[in-house]
Order: C-alpha cells, then structure tokens, then sequence
C-alpha cells in the first residue's frame, strides 16, 4: 500500500504560501539560488537553469489558502490538500524537501515508458519526450530515493546510445551528422561535440608530418635523453 504523506503542521499553511509567492516575484535569480542550495548544480549554469524549469507533477500534502491558480482544473481560490500540479523541478524540489508537496514522475520516467527504453535505448528518441532527459531523470531519482529509475538512467546512457554515440563522433569528420545527433539530448550532444572536436584535432595534426615529435621527458633517463631523442 503507498506511504501516508507526512503529518503537517498549521504554520506550514502559510509558509507554502510564502515559497511559491515570493520566489514567483523575484525571479531566476532566486530560482538559481534556491536551486543551487537543494540540487547540488553550478550557480551560474545556463544549462542547469533550463533543467531545473522543466516541469514535473507535484500532490501537495496540505492546504494553501491563495495558491488555487496553481491547479487550472480547480475554481476554488484556494489550493486543496492532494491537489496535483504542475511546478519547475526547483521549486518541486523545495517543496518536496520541506514535506509540503510529493514529486511525482513524469509519464516518460514512469515504469511503462522505462520499459520501452530498456528494450532498445539506442533507438529511443528520448530529446522529444525531454531535451535533458538524463539530467532531469538523475534529479528525480535522486529526490525519490529511487533506484529503478537510477538503474534504467544508467542502462540507458551507457549502452548502445554511448557506444554509437562515440563511433559516431570519432568516424564522422567528413559527414553531415545533423540528422543522426537530432535525438540526443543535451548532455548527449556536449559528449558529441567533444568527441568530434577532438577526433578532428588529431586528424589536422596528424597531416602535418613534417614536423617532429619530440620525446617527452618521462622518457628520459635521470634527465637525460635516451638514444631516440626524436620521433619522426
């Protein structure tokens, strides 16, 4: 049977009020704060930012009096206990953490969808159900205590995805890959880019062979050079 949510305090009532009002009116600034101090990601990120505004469902475990523009399906002014709503994955993990709200998967993390990737990850276009699908996943597992997610998140990524992702990286400096790197996500694509930047830099230095390689001094001898100084 699912857990009881957690008893709930009368001043609570308000302070649920307070989070979402006040960081409603200051902005990212407060956002990156808030996010930085509850999910452990870089205060200046661009790329933390936009994963931390992705939406996740929440059930709010008390009643919010004022807070019922948080729930579309409600006419009520005020925000019912074990209302579901939608938030940006910061403030669900604020609230999540006070106990004032239980973070639910998304469909595309629940354990159909799971099943589907571990059938075939590599064939998965996982940017069209989220851009940071590992990242967020990663957040959500970690915030839930959850295992199953956290072992289908590693499965996923370090399969056949990241196998064909560096084949494709390495072998492709000539090409057009713009299709074939259309359904990765972010953290996919930085991997990509890093790879083929690399790869082309070892092809524009191998074509200057005129030039010598010199020995590097880990392969000298008490400071002094061995008979191969030089590779050419």
């Amino acid at each position: 049977s699912p857990a009881l949510p957690p008893p709930v305090h009368r001043h609570q009532h308000c302070h649920l009020r307070s989070i979402v009002t006040s960081t409603a009116t200051s902005g990212h600034r407060h956002a990156t704060a808030t996010t930085t101090a509850t999910m452990d990601i870089p205060l200046f990120s661009l790329d933390a930012l936009a994963e931390s505004d992705e939406r996740v469902p929440c059930v709010t475990n008390l009643e919010a009096p004022g807070l019922g523009f948080l729930d579309p399906s409600s006419g009520s002014e005020d925000l019912a206990a074990e209302s579901k709503i939608e938030v940006p994955l910061w403030l669900g993990s604020v609230l999540h953490s006070k106990k004032m709200a239980r973070i639910e998967l998304p469909k595309h993390y629940q354990t159909s969808y799971r099943e589907h990737v571990e059938s075939g990850p590599a064939s998965v276009n996982l940017r069209e159900r989220s851009v940071h699908y590992f990242t967020v996943g990663g957040e959500l597992a970690k915030m839930r205590v959850d295992d199953a997610l956290q072992n289908t998140l590693r499965f996923a990524f370090s399969g056949e995805r990241f196998k064909d992702l560096m084949d494709l990286a390495y072998n492709s400096t000539t090409e057009d890959v713009s299709e074939k790197i259309r359904p990765l996500t972010d953290v996919e694509r930085t991997l990509f880019y890093s790879g083929y930047r690399a790869s082309n830099e070892f092809v524009t230095w191998k074509k200057r062979s005129s030039r010598n390689l010199l020995v590097s001094s880990a392969a000298t001898t008490n400071g002094h050079a061995t008979k191969r100084q030089k590779l050419s």
